[in-house]
């Protein structure tokens, strides 16, 4: 079993952040708000489809 890895303080310019990883992979970024929050994936290629 393989350890999970957690990178922390990660920017939107890393492509951890907007690239498919694989394996046990956590990027964490902190934002201000929730709405903040749910707009990076949604800004995202593959990100969250957006609401309509």
């Amino acid at each position: 079993m393989r350890s999970t890895i957690v990178l922390l303080e990660c920017t939107d310019t890393m492509d951890v952040m907007a690239e498919e990883t694989f394996g046990p992979v956590a990027p964490v970024r902190v934002v201000d708000t929730s709405s903040r929050g749910l707009a990076s994936p949604r800004r995202a290629a593959t990100g969250w489809p957006r609401p309509s």
